[in-house]
């Protein structure tokens, strides 16, 4: 028992007129992009802790696959929640993602509640988001679009503010005529609307490079793979795509344009093949069609 739950297993044990005869080892399996997810909500400044119902040894197994430190192990459902409730008290904003019947309290205590959409309808009715399909990396990819959203909106509190802070006392004292203001009402809805959109209508490449060591070389041959990736939506996902191909040696250089969906990478073929490329992108959640 002890050796199998080393290895990640919940072992039940099955008897028969109160003598052991057997033993059934169960396992979740691990998802693909788990320990890719938890490395970028560390590099986020996001601390994972793993809460779950599994024994502490199992949980501690698991764990330590995915690289998350802090674990709370043999906690009931409604105990679940009351451990949020006990980080909430010492001052952290919690986040909790689950996909579970035993999740729903724990969502609906969480600052934010995060559901697998291939989860449980009661967890998706207890959640705040709801993340299409399995892919673990969709949790960073959320909150990236929250704070950027976030900070846009501050943005365009300060150009709104900043217009009619100016522009409405000084028509009201008369310092300027009041057709003036209306032109600094429309310039301050003109200018959110812009900042709110800027990334879309400009619609510029992103070019990431990759960050490992395997720099350009001069003297290589260099081969080039475009992809069209449909669910390529928001600059999480470029980052995800970025860090996933970065760390495959060989590749130079990525590229990823949001309007048109693409990504291009630059890689050196004698240690590279493109089919790996959509390997790697098929394991990081995205489906991709691939064209040289």
């Amino acid at each position: 028992i002890e050796a199998l739950e080393e290895e990640g297993h919940t072992v039940v044990a099955v008897a028969a007129e109160g003598a052991l005869v057997g033993l059934l080892a169960i396992a979740d399996r691990i998802k693909a992009d788990a320990a890719e997810a938890v490395e970028r909500l560390k590099r986020a400044g996001l601390v994972p802790l793993m809460l779950t119902g599994d024994n502490a040894r199992t949980a501690r197994a698991v764990a330590a696959r995915v690289g998350i430190e802090e674990v709370i192990a043999g906690v009931l459902p409604d105990q679940k929640a009351e451990k949020i409730r006990e980080l909430q008290a010492q001052g952290h904003r919690v986040v909790m993602v689950g996909d579970g019947i035993n999740d729903a309290p724990a969502l609906m205590q969480a600052d934010v509640g995060i559901a697998i959409g291939a989860g449980t309808d009661i967890a998706i009715e207890s959640s705040d988001v709801v993340l299409i399909g399995e892919r673990l990396g969709g949790v960073v990819d959320a909150y990236h679009i929250g704070k950027n959203s976030y900070r846009k909106t501050k943005q365009n509190l300060a150009i709104a503010f900043s217009f009619n802070g100016i522009g409405v006392p000084a028509a009201a004292t008369g310092w300027v005529h009041p057709v003036f203001a209306m032109l600094a009402m429309l310039l301050s809805v003109t200018a959110v609307l812009a900042n709110s959109f800027a990334g879309r209508l400009l619609g510029r490449p992103v070019r990431l490079e990759p960050e490992g060591p395997q720099g350009r070389k001069e003297g290589i041959e260099r081969a080039t793979a475009s992809f069209y990736v449909p669910s390529l939506h928001c600059e999480g996902c470029l980052r995800t795509v970025r860090e996933g191909l970065a760390a495959l040696p060989g590749v130079e250089a990525v590229e990823g344009d949001l309007k048109t969906k693409r990504v291009r990478v630059v890689y050196n073929p004698e240690r590279l093949e493109e089919a790996r490329l959509c390997a790697r992108l098929s394991a990081l959640g995205f489906d991709a069609s691939c064209s040289s």
